[in-house]
């Protein structure tokens, strides 16, 4: 009995949490697509990844380079 009663709390607690944290949460916008060339469509991602992105690392500069398009 007391393992069913343990079992609807962690349940009723499950259903009602709110997860504020940023990983979770959608970006508002998306980059655009219709650069002229690949270089500009590299330079405004990369211009969006900083302004948008959920960094994991103090590194931001890596995260940015390894998440960005490349050729």
């Amino acid at each position: 009995m007391t393992k069913l009663f343990l079992l609807l709390i962690l349940i009723f607690n499950f259903c009602f949490a709110t997860n504020e944290n940023p990983l979770y949460i959608p970006s508002k916008t998306l980059p655009s697509f219709n650069q002229e060339d690949f270089s500009k469509y590299i330079d405004e991602n990369k211009k969006w990844l900083e302004n948008n992105r959920a960094f994991l690392t103090k590194n931001h500069e890596l995260e940015l380079f390894l998440n960005s398009p490349f050729e």
